[in-house]
């Protein structure tokens, strides 16, 4: 694979970029100008996380040839030869730790009739709780400079929470 930053009046080879079943690349699909994923012969399924700097061999399950591949919102979909349809779809293997997250800590876990929220909350900060369907079932708006703040949840029906 080669790449070009310019419009197409420089091209660079990628390093570790060969397709290994030996049968050339058929179709790159980048999703912004990090992720890109490409497919060829052989079943060969590659994709880069850092602009084509590196590349990951994936094991695609099939040796039919891969013709196309396209990008959704977290999958990838490649097709090919024989009806071939293949579906990546693209799991998060963990969260990086920052520093600049603020911490919040709610007990008791289970809570019963009220749950305490502590974090450094200030004047404008909203507190949402919503139910599994993703409705608002408790909206409460922090008026000053605050560290925690107890929910009377007794209230809440266990239909608004399941």
């Amino acid at each position: 694979m080669i790449k070009t930053t310019d419009g197409g009046l420089t091209w660079t080879q990628l390093p570790n970029s060969i397709d290994p079943a030996g049968n050339g690349w058929a179709k790159i699909h980048c999703r912004n100008t990090l992720e890109c994923i490409c497919v060829g012969g052989g079943g060969s399924v590659a994709s880069t996380d850092d602009g084509g700097f590196t590349w990951n061999i994936e094991n695609s399950g099939t040796t039919n040839n891969l013709s196309d591949v396209f990008y959704g919102s977290n999958y990838a979909v490649a097709v090919g030869e024989y009806g071939t349809v293949l579906r990546r779809i693209i799991v998060p293997t963990g969260a990086e730790e920052t520093s600049d997250v603020p911490m919040i800590r709610l007990y008791p876990n289970p809570a019963n009739d009220r749950l305490n929220i502590t974090a450094d909350m200030h004047g404008g900060d909203l507190i949402t709780i919503l139910d599994v369907s993703g409705r608002t079932i408790h909206m409460e708006l922090i008026s000053g400079t605050t560290s925690s703040v107890a929910i009377n949840i007794a209230s809440f029906s266990e239909e608004s929470i399941w």
